[in-house]
């Protein structure tokens, strides 16, 4: 398939940047499989200085809007419900879900909204977009990876997986709790699958 510079922010427009375009369509909506629980938000963080603490959130969901017709109006949009926290640990969860963390009586939502993606090799791009979290919006930038993007082998339904990385210090987001002994810098672990609708 012939490949294209089209820059959107969609993990659409990742496929055609990468030559997958068989799927793509004008206005098209792609939704996370929640039902499936095709998903996974999760994070890594220093531990005292001695191991990483890894976490992960169970309750997400997010839609991909393309617009074939001007492909930079496309987005993506991601929401994690904070209170899904669990790093399996019933105790250090409830500290995690206070206001000494994430505050989730008042921050219910953790949302990340693209702005711009740029092709960096085969299968590969860097997303930048918003994340808002704890009431703070800082611009962060993911690196992400177009695992497939076709028709289900079981379902037979127009899917897309998508894999992103990145890092980000939670004291930009007015999280400084037990610093620097628990550490400021925070890996992020995404992966979905995304059904056409």
């Amino acid at each position: 398939m012939k490949k294209t510079s089209l820059v959107s922010a969609t993990l659409l427009s990742i496929a055609m940047l990468f030559g997958f375009t068989s799927l793509a369509s004008a206005n098209s909506t792609y939704v996370i499989d929640t039902a499936g629980v095709h998903y996974y938000a999760g994070f890594q963080i220093s531990h005292l200085g001695f191991s990483t603490m890894h976490g992960r959130f169970d309750t997400l969901s997010g839609t991909i809007k393309y617009d074939d017709a001007e492909p930079i109006n496309s987005q993506v949009s991601i929401t994690i419900k904070a209170s899904s926290i669990n790093t399996n640990m019933a105790k250090r969860d409830a500290h995690l879900k206070s206001p000494d963390f994430f505050n989730v009586e008042e921050f219910a939502d953790i949302t990340f909204v693209s702005t711009k993606l740029v092709k960096t090799g085969e299968k590969k791009a860097k997303m930048t977009g918003n994340l808002t979290m704890m009431g703070v919006t800082r611009a962060i930038t993911l690196d992400t990876t177009l695992i497939n993007i076709g028709a289900n082998p079981f379902s037979k339904a127009p899917t897309a997986a998508w894999s992103a990385r990145g890092k980000i210090k939670r004291s930009d987001f007015g999280s400084n709790y037990g610093a620097p002994a628990i550490g400021n810098e925070v890996t992020l672990i995404i992966d979905i699958e995304a059904l056409k609708q």
